[in-house]
């Protein structure tokens, strides 16, 4: 699968949800999200754990260069038990990094396209906008009011180190 996303940072919620829910976005989720990130021996790979509400997944993602939108091949499963998932990974000598997020996220979907509006503890609130192509999430920045310029091709890493949480 490929993800093709951008990030924008410091939103306001609450005229976002407004927006969104105007243009007949529906609301698919609305919880806790907890990660917890793997060493792996290409800097261009992310190996996560995430404990999404009720669900677990485990997630390869290998980034490709693209300096509009962060754009990665995305390998995922679902697991039954987020412990034992990990429990294995470290068994196969991956080790966990430092790195852990844990966040609100309230996840809505029109047509193909994803807005997750996140909230880490000590960050202000920021949106990612998925979709299938760059030209679909760049048309939806522009969509929603934000310019090209607050698109930010980041990964949670790079926003985290933004506003030096890491």
């Amino acid at each position: 699968m490929r993800e093709v996303e951008v990030k924008i940072l410091e939103v306001n919620k609450e005229e976002l949800l407004k927006k969104l829910e105007s243009l007949g976005a529906k609301k698919i989720f609305d919880g806790r999200v907890e990660a917890i990130y793997f060493e792996t021996r290409d800097e261009k790979q992310t190996l996560r754990l995430r404990k999404n509400g009720g669900e677990n997944e485990l997630v390869l993602k290998t980034l490709n260069d693209d300096s509009e939108v962060k754009d990665a091949e995305e390998l995922h499963v679902t697991t039954n038990s987020f412990q034992y998932t990990k429990k294995i990974l470290e068994k196969l000598g991956f080790k966990p990094k430092k790195t852990r997020i844990n966040k609100h996220r309230e996840s809505y979907k029109l047509n193909s396209v994803r807005f997750e509006i996140d909230t880490i503890d000590g960050l202000p609130t920021f949106l990612e906008i998925e979709a299938s192509n760059k030209e679909e999430v760049l048309a939806w920045v522009e969509k929603l009011g934000f310019s090209k310029n607050d698109a930010k091709p980041w990964t949670g890493k790079q926003v985290l180190k933004h506003y030096k949480k890491l």
